[in-house]
């Protein structure tokens, strides 16, 4: 018996000339990984808590766009801040890396949503199912 959510690697994708992995993670927003500690693909995440499939898509392009743009060696940290804040970066671009951020983000995002939406309706029943497990238990304890 599952007793948590934990995160589920959806698959991988295509983004530019680089395969990059899915994952759905307990949580808001989300946040990508271009290292890492396997030294695997990169890693986006997207959590799967939000309520809404507007806000589970939104936060799917933004990622998908930062990692996109970072790639394209148009984020830059304008800060020595070391935190990882989201508030250090600045992005600048011409016209052509846009369009080819927004080439690779739809080269990314065509085959991922569904795959991202049929995950995250699954994650809210199992999350539903844990907690009236635990409802249930606390009255039988």
């Amino acid at each position: 018996m599952k007793t948590n959510l934990s995160e589920r690697v959806l698959g991988v994708f295509t983004l530019g000339h680089e395969n990059v992995r899915l994952v759905l993670r307990p949580g808001l927003g989300g946040d990508f990984d271009t290292a890492p500690d396997d030294k695997g693909a990169c890693i986006i995440r997207i959590g799967g808590d939000t309520k809404s499939k507007f806000r589970l898509i939104s936060v799917l392009l933004h990622e998908v766009l930062e990692v996109s743009l970072h790639r394209l060696h148009a984020r830059m940290a304008v800060s020595t801040d070391f935190t990882n804040s989201s508030d250090t970066f600045i992005f600048h671009m011409d016209h052509n890396q846009f369009s080819m951020a927004c080439a690779m983000s739809a080269d990314f995002i065509t085959p991922a949503l569904p795959v991202l939406e049929k995950a995250w309706r699954k994650w809210h029943r199992d999350k539903k199912a844990l907690l009236a497990r635990k409802k249930q238990n606390a009255v039988g304890a």
